[in-house]
């Protein structure tokens, strides 16, 4: 039922179904370049402008999911695929549920590094978990490493940063990465600690996709 909602040029949804005698089949679009998680280990940093380009794209599929009340959960470089024209689509919905009414998801799951603060206290979650991840991609792109991340394998320190740590923004010519202050009060949007007060929660896609970072973009 998710992947029939997934009806979006930014996502890889279903094709065709078909069955034999021992096996369902789930045919789905072949996006032939590759996960976004290996051009970004291979560049790096994006620059803020190539981190635009897909932050808004990948804004735009989690709008569309959440208009179908489908929440997503499992963003991160790995589930983003490049296309051969340069635009990316979401794929991987094992983690996606849809939610009826103000219905909260409780289950703790999805990536360490990209877990909303909600879902680490497991008060119950919604659409906004999806705005913070968002948020988390944004900041890997152009830092090169997403904002809480203690290079740790113990998680437990990590998560006490995403609940309490204010976003840590490097400084443009100490560390030689430049961001905008729209981008950073972007970013600073996406990664509030409430999900009552994140960019997104009220204003949905329309306040994510008109805020100052993306004036100047046109997909």
């Amino acid at each position: 039922q998710i992947l029939q909602k997934a009806d979006h040029p930014f996502l890889v949804g279903m094709e065709f179904v078909f069955q034999s005698d021992t096996r369902i089949y789930f045919i789905m679009k072949f996006v032939r370049g590759g996960e976004l998680f290996m051009h970004l280990r291979k560049a790096r940093q994006f620059t803020e402008k190539r981190a635009k380009f897909y932050s808004l794209t990948v804004a735009l599929a989690l709008g569309h999911l959440h208009n179908q009340k489908i929440i997503y959960r499992d963003l991160k470089p790995e589930n983003i695929l490049m296309g051969e024209d340069g635009y990316i689509t979401l794929t991987d919905f094992g983690l996606a549920k849809i939610l009826e009414g103000d219905e909260q998801a409780q289950s703790f799951c999805g990536t360490p590094e990209y877990l909303a603060p909600e879902i680490i206290d497991e008060l119950g979650h919604s659409f906004p978990v999806d705005w913070w991840a968002l948020g988390v991609l944004t900041y890997e792109m152009i830092v090169g490493f997403p904002p809480f991340y203690t290079g740790h394998s113990n998680n437990v320190k990590m998560y006490e940063l995403i609940k309490t740590k204010p976003v840590f923004f490097p400084d443009a010519d100490k560390h030689g990465i430049a961001m905008t202050d729209e981008c950073k009060h972007f970013i600073n949007g996406l990664l509030d600690k409430n999900p009552a007060n994140r960019i997104g929660t009220k204003g949905g896609l329309k306040e994510i996709i008109s805020h100052p970072f993306f004036a100047d973009l046109d997909v």
